[in-house]
């Protein structure tokens, strides 16, 4: 039995973390049809885009939804079809450009997704640099954060530039808010 608030003290990203922490440790043999098949843990995967056989395959595998970052210009309306059709949540959340509008509607995205959840992209950079970003503003160290983007597909110089340049963005962005209510004059 899982202690009652655990999800809660660990922070989402932990959370993910250590409930996967067996399932991550060996990486599953390589698939075409899922190509930089990424396990973060058992209720999240990452990959390059699917075939669809790849998604056939993750719905007899029990998933339950698919995020795809791909812009409409790389077939996402496609795939829609494919994954509504095999009985799964298709959550389309395009993204061009590594910005904090991206950052805040992947985060909402994730959280409320139905798991087992696979998020792609087109190669695994916007999954990887999206993956960096929210891993830090949950609390993971950079390095840490930066090591698993790379796994799951970060690899791109000027995305990864981009991504730092916004999360740095962010970090100053919430250090300068207050923490608490405004005090009342004196």
């Amino acid at each position: 039995m899982r202690p009652k608030g655990l999800r809660a003290r660990l922070g989402f990203a932990g959370w993910l973390i250590a409930a996967g922490a067996a399932a991550a440790q060996e990486p599953p043999p390589a698939d075409p049809d899922l190509p930089r098949l990424h396990r973060i843990s058992a209720e999240v995967a990452t990959s390059a885009q699917p075939s669809s056989e790849g998604l056939a395959k993750l719905q007899l595998r029990g998933y339950r939804a698919v995020m795809s970052l791909r812009i409409e210009e790389e077939g996402a309306l496609e795939e829609r079809l494919v994954v509504e059709k095999l009985g799964m949540e298709f959550i389309h959340l395009p993204v061009r450009d590594i910005d904090a509008d991206a950052v805040q509607r992947f985060g909402q995205a994730l959280r409320a997704a139905p798991r087992p959840l696979l998020i792609h992209g087109d190669s695994g950079n916007r999954v990887g640099a999206l993956w960096m970003i929210e891993r830090v503003l949950e609390g993971a160290a950079l390095g840490e954060a930066r090591a698993e983007a790379e796994a799951i597909g970060l690899v791109d110089s000027e995305l990864t530039a981009q991504a730092l340049a916004t999360l740095n963005r962010l970090r100053r962005s919430s250090a300068s808010q207050p923490s608490g209510p405004p005090s009342d004059p004196p």
